[in-house]
């Protein structure tokens, strides 16, 4: 996310009156570039993640890495079945970070709004084009 900030200014005349004889008008532009505290970040293609539910690594992950039933994270990954041969849409997943917050955030990081399922996205790219993620 890019935030561009732009001021205008006039500043005391040369004799202190405050007036525009011998005023001189400044600006300056500034644009820095701000991280988002959330976004999406780039996984697997359909076909990958339709193996991975379908092949049973996805049950040994939660077994021993998290909680919960494949069943249960299959509804994170919505219609994931009509997906296993698409080679070329990848899954999004939400992620956030607190290192991208703002010192005065006043929101607590537990409760950012954040979708709980990550979303399907198929990119057709002219020939020749390759999307670059992070």
């Amino acid at each position: 996310m890019q935030i561009a900030v732009s001021a205008e200014f006039v500043s005391a005349a040369a004799d202190g009156s405050g007036g525009s004889s011998g005023g001189v008008v400044s600006s300056q532009s500034v644009t820095a570039s701000v991280h988002p505290v959330c976004w999406y970040e780039r996984s697997d293609t359909g076909a990958e993640r339709a193996e991975w539910i379908d092949s049973g690594k996805a049950a040994e992950y939660l077994r021993f890495i998290r909680s919960g039933s494949v069943e249960e994270y299959k509804t994170h990954f919505p219609d994931y079945e009509s997906y296993a041969d698409d080679t070329e849409g990848y899954w999004y997943l939400p992620t956030c970070d607190v290192l991208y917050m703002a010192e005065d955030d006043k929101r607590s990081f537990a409760r950012l709004k954040m979708p709980t399922s990550p979303s399907m996205i198929r990119f057709t790219c002219p020939p020749g084009v390759r999307l670059r993620s992070r």
